[in-house]
């Protein structure tokens, strides 16, 4: 199976994508404009300040979604539980789905988390350590990587070039054959550059360390565990969730208001 560089998902260019949807242990977001909130979903009574946070996001969603366009999904929590839960919008725009407790969502950049969490967890297998040089498991990197460790590669510091929207539909395989040929763009450790680059890195030296396919071991040591069972990686592109939300945002599939 490809797997494919652009994050993704069910629930994160690990970069695989992460996919979320409500229902995991967190708990489910309302249906399509539905709302807990004031009311209180966990038997509370009426909550002020989740009145408050209710109006907001209704106020929110009429001024700036468009009736029948894309939206969203909030849950609120506090110390006691769920404050307000709300979603508008639509999931799937040409088949007119809209997006409610059931709906799953490509979680994009969010799913660096959950990546960083899986080098974590093989630091804590004691199956690296944070302070190892990255060619001591990328042993085809030039000479320039040496220095590289991967705790530089966690917090955006190992000097990678970002991939360009050119890679859309690269494997993770492929980034990493156009990353051998690229010079750094600083000293690793001298400065900080947010980019994918870096945890498409951490996603296959996850695989190499664990000696399984990412996905694998996301849903071994992460998802499974945490009871997380309606989330995933998706390994095809585009990366668009069968029966979940698809995302509208830079592509030309929805023009958005200005």
């Amino acid at each position: 199976m490809r797997r494919f560089a652009r994050l993704v998902y069910v629930l994160a260019l690990s970069v695989l994508p992460v996919l979320g949807c409500g229902s995991d242990g967190g708990g489910a977001m309302a249906g399509t404009g539905g709302a807990a909130g004031a009311g209180g979903l966990d038997g509370r009574g009426p909550d002020p300040t989740a009145k408050l946070i209710e109006d907001y996001l209704d106020a929110y969603a009429e001024e700036l979604l468009e009736p029948g366009g894309p939206g969203f999904a909030v849950q609120v929590m506090d110390a006691n539980g769920v404050l307000v839960e709300k979603a508008y919008g639509m999931a799937d725009i040409e088949l007119e789905v809209p997006i409610d407790s059931e709906i799953s969502f490509n979680l994009g950049s969010v799913s660096k988390m959950f990546t960083a969490m899986g080098v974590l967890i093989l630091y804590e297998d004691a199956e690296l350590a944070l302070d190892d040089s990255l060619t001591q498991f990328f042993p085809e990197g030039p000479a320039a990587w040496d220095d590289i460790t991967v705790h530089h590669v966690l917090t955006h510091q190992a000097g990678f070039p970002g991939v360009g929207g050119g890679s859309q539909g690269w494997t993770n395989e492929e980034v990493l054959s156009w990353l051998l040929e690229q010079p750094l763009e600083f000293d690793p450790g001298s400065a900080f550059f947010y980019t994918d680059t870096a945890y498409i890195m951490l996603a296959l030296l996850i695989e190499r360390v664990a000696d399984q396919p990412f996905e694998t071991f996301m849903e071994d040591r992460i998802f499974s565990p945490l009871g997380m069972e309606s989330s995933e990686i998706v390994s095809r592109f585009p990366p668009d969730v069968i029966g979940g939300a698809i995302s509208y945002l830079g592509t030309q599939r929805y023009e958005w208001p200005k």
